[in-house]
């Protein structure tokens, strides 16, 4: 399986980690599982799908904290986020596009300037693709 990972160091940013992969089905069906329960779940974390809203905080029954910032249907999300043992937020951007009529789906990560974290957010990112994955194929 393709995943694709990149990390890079950005000014005032601190780092931006990026998980990438192209699933055989369109990004039509990417975004309906994204957004269905099912789907948050699997790259978010269990929550009742009326709390996923713009501006709205949220807390997963994982602990995951967030907001929905931007919501552009069909292309991109942005959320503030953090696990639970983090002390603050950082920003992810879910992005989906067309490739040859598969979606292409991108984790962007940046807001965190500990080192340490990179490797941390890389695993994490790369297993949510996998159980994406694993759903999408089931």
């Amino acid at each position: 399986m393709n995943v694709f990972e990149k990390t890079v160091k950005i000014k005032d940013l601190g780092f931006q980690v990026s998980i990438s992969k192209v699933f055989s089905v369109s990004t039509e069906t990417m975004w309906e599982f994204l957004l269905s329960e099912k789907g948050i779940a699997v790259w978010l974390g269990t929550m009742s799908i009326d709390d996923f809203e713009i501006q709205k905080p949220f807390t997963t029954d994982e602990g995951i904290e967030g907001k929905l910032t931007v919501f552009i249907p069909n292309c991109h999300l942005r959320l503030k986020w953090k696990p639970k043992h983090w002390e603050k937020l950082s920003t992810i951007e879910l992005r989906v596009t067309n490739r040859k009529g598969r979606a292409s789906v991108v984790f962007h990560q940046t807001g965190f300037f500990e080192i340490e974290k990179q490797e941390e957010m890389r695993t994490y990112w790369k297993s949510i693709i996998l159980k994406m994955n694993d759903e999408l194929i089931a």
